[in-house]
């Protein structure tokens, strides 16, 4: 299995995952929105803003 009971409904393809509704997200714009988290971290470090900081880890750690 692999997506949880919270998933139902969606589906995997080869190259995709599909909402209930049969909408796909690309396997590659999923590994782009993880790459722009770690990139929005990253900035938040920068700038030493410990809540955002927070906020991004909690949604790394998720995908």
């Amino acid at each position: 299995m692999v997506l949880t009971p919270e998933w139902r409904g969606w589906f995997v393809t080869r190259n995709a995952i599909a909402d209930p509704d049969g909408n796909e997200t690309p396997r590659g714009l999923l590994h782009n929105y993880y790459l722009m988290l770690q990139y929005c971290r990253e900035l938040a470090v920068r700038i030493g803003d410990q809540k955002e900081i927070a906020r991004r880890r909690r949604l790394l750690e998720a995908a």
